[in-house]
């Protein structure tokens, strides 16, 4: 059986663009775009305050931002795509704990087919793709990327291209899941 699994935050759910609203609505800097984040670590962005770090690290552990959140375009046909041709679809994301209702609830409103959720810390999900020995990843977190590239070079590994990422050597880097299908079926 052929086994995907899916970050969420920047691979099925649209955070960057829920972040850069609360950047310009709340915090007044209207001239950012998505292309201004460069480093996933927000502590790393020159243009935020520390203050304004602080706003978003509480915006970030509140159930309602990931409520809010809009599927990136043709996520969930992807996955549905790949659930009718018999593969098992994980989701595993560096969520805090506290958000594993929410996330399952957002997931299933959302209409997206899968078989399990796993919540973890982000230096663990390394450890859950050797427990897995899932046949492809997909991902969008540099540091996670290039640990389970240097860890598990078994692994067909799929970088989703976002501007914190673009930095990244390894993998196969995709767009869209239109991409993302096209390489894998």
């Amino acid at each position: 059986m052929h086994v995907a699994v899916f970050d969420i935050d920047g691979v099925v759910a649209d955070t960057g663009k829920a972040i850069i609203e609360i950047i310009r609505k709340d915090l007044g800097k209207s001239w950012i775009t998505l292309e201004d984040i460069t480093e996933y670590d927000i502590n790393k962005l020159s243009w935020l305050s520390e203050e304004e770090i602080k706003y978003l690290v509480i915006c970030f552990n509140q159930p309602e931002f990931y409520l809010s959140l809009s599927p990136l375009d043709g996520a969930q046909k992807a996955i549905q795509t790949l659930k009718d041709a018999d593969w098992k679809i994980i989701f595993l994301t560096a969520r805090p704990k506290f958000l594993y209702n929410v996330t399952y609830y957002w997931l299933k409103s959302h209409n997206f087919p899968f078989d399990e959720l796993i919540i973890c810390q982000a230096l663990e999900k390394p450890k859950y793709c050797e427990r897995l020995n899932q046949s492809v990843l997909i991902e969008d977190r540099p540091d996670i990327i290039n640990e389970i590239a240097r860890r598990h070079p078994h692994i067909r590994l799929f970088v989703f291209n976002q501007p914190w990422n673009k930095n990244v050597k390894v993998g196969i880097r995709v767009n869209n899941f239109k991409e993302f299908l096209a390489k894998i079926l």
